[in-house]
């Protein structure tokens, strides 16, 4: 059986762990959803239409590639299109966010452009970011960003043929989940691939730890809830620009002890007139007490 995945940068991970839980099934090359292009519609369709079944990612019908959208491809090729969410939980992760700036666009930093809320709030309220600041866990604002999460997931899941919230509820307290929000460990993917194959029927054999290639999706390694040793963290090398802006050196990961993590966001703080304000950024996701938690701005 030939499968095509379409998904975003969990394409890739869960089309390598198809065929290794299930031995008979081969998988094309994954399309990344944000990577696709308008212009690639010829290629891309003739591509799938070689599938007996494409496990979609859900998209808007509005998504910009339309071919790639979820409603197109299931007009196109019915029931062998099986839509599954993006695997995209808050749970180990409620206080790290993307900034985005309305003009100067994504605001980079050691971890590209998130942020931990109390790593930035350390700044913006003493001029310093605080290692400390990460003992800190308000259980009311943690269970605000589990819950709007979780439904935000269960709204997506009801349009999708393949849920997985059910098993993140089962384990955000006992075992490591997600790298960032939208980078879950080898142990989702594979429990994802599980699920979608046995939507065909297909039985599934368990995954092969010792051959397995180490985990996809660990590149970020971010401040968590969930238990982290003192120089476990994980991003990027970057410099600032002649405006002061942050911009990510291309290379391999840097490690990152916690002190030399909190250096590197008081650096990007220190740099950028916005973050004394906010004023034109965005930050997502978000949730009801966001605002509260920053005083109020």
């Amino acid at each position: 059986m030939k499968i095509q995945v379409i998904a975003n940068c969990q394409a890739r991970p869960i089309s390598g762990l198809l065929p290794q839980i299930a031995p008979d099934c081969e998988t094309l090359e994954p399309i990344i959803l944000h990577l696709a292009k308008p212009d690639e519609r010829e290629a891309h369709l003739a591509q799938i239409d070689e599938a007996d079944v494409i496990f979609a990612q859900l998209t808007q019908d509005t998504f910009r590639t339309t071919h790639l959208a979820t409603l197109a491809l299931k007009e196109r090729f019915g029931e062998k299109v099986v839509v599954w969410p993006n695997i995209f939980y808050l749970g180990q992760q409620p206080y790290l966010r993307y900034f985005s700036h309305e003009t100067a666009g994504r605001m980079m930093g050691p971890m590209e452009a998130m942020h931990d809320l109390r790593l930035y709030n350390s700044w913006k309220t003493t001029g310093r970011v605080d290692p400390a600041s990460l003992a800190h866990s308000d259980l009311d604002f943690v269970v605000a960003a589990r819950t709007t999460s979780l439904s935000e997931l269960k709204a997506k899941e009801a349009k999708c043929d393949v849920p997985i919230s059910d098993f993140l509820t089962a384990f955000e307290c006992s075992a490591r989940l997600f790298y960032t929000f939208n980078h879950p460990t080898q142990m989702v993917l594979s429990e994802m691939a599980r699920r979608m194959l046995a939507t065909l029927g297909i039985a599934t054999i368990p995954l092969n730890t010792e051959t397995t290639r180490p985990e996809p999706l660990s590149r970020y390694q971010v401040p968590s809830v969930w238990p982290q040793d003192g120089d476990g963290y994980q991003g990027d090398r970057f410099s600032l620009d002649p405006e002061g802006s942050p911009q990510r050196l291309p290379g391999k990961a840097q490690r990152y002890t916690l002190k030399g993590l909190c250096e590197a966001y008081q650096h990007t703080y220190d740099a950028h007139e916005a973050y004394k304000s906010l004023e034109g950024i965005r930050l997502t996701p978000s949730t009801s007490l966001d605002e509260k938690f920053l005083g109020g701005l």
